[in-house]
């Protein structure tokens, strides 16, 4: 972390953590890093920016995913194959999260407002699992 405190801009040093973190399954720290770096690779048209917008976008894409924001991961990894429109993986991570994705948030946001109303219903402070056990 010592690099990105003498050089907070640095991308390939916001590359490495944001990496290194989603590796480690803390997807809000990959998400931070990895949103820093594609924050500061320049727009041009030259391969290699659109080599690292890719990369940059299908990590944050896979970081979001397995973070549970489905929508966020299919912008990103939308915008990896628009920088990299030949290459597979980031279009077959793409459509693995568009057919799964939706239905994943779906079933999140529902089950979250089940367990509101269970909650309020009961007057209790309990979290789903307990209700459920408690019930059975």
């Amino acid at each position: 972390m010592q690099a990105t405190q003498i050089q907070p801009d640095h991308i390939l040093y916001n590359s490495a953590l944001g990496t290194a973190y989603l590796q480690l399954k803390s997807y809000p720290k990959a998400i931070e890093y990895l949103t820093k770096a594609i924050s500061n690779v320049p727009n041009s048209d030259t391969e290699y920016n659109q080599y690292l917008h890719g990369g940059f976008n299908s990590k944050l894409g896979e970081a979001y995913w397995n973070f549970g924001k489905p929508s966020e991961a299919i912008e990103c990894l939308t915008k990896a194959t628009q920088y990299q429109p030949k290459n597979p993986e980031y279009r077959n991570n793409l459509n693995f999260v568009q057919s799964s994705g939706a239905s994943t948030q779906v079933e999140l946001e529902v089950q979250a407002a089940a367990t509101e109303i269970l909650l309020a219903g009961t007057g209790e402070d309990q979290n789903s699992d307990e209700m459920v056990d408690n019930n059975l």
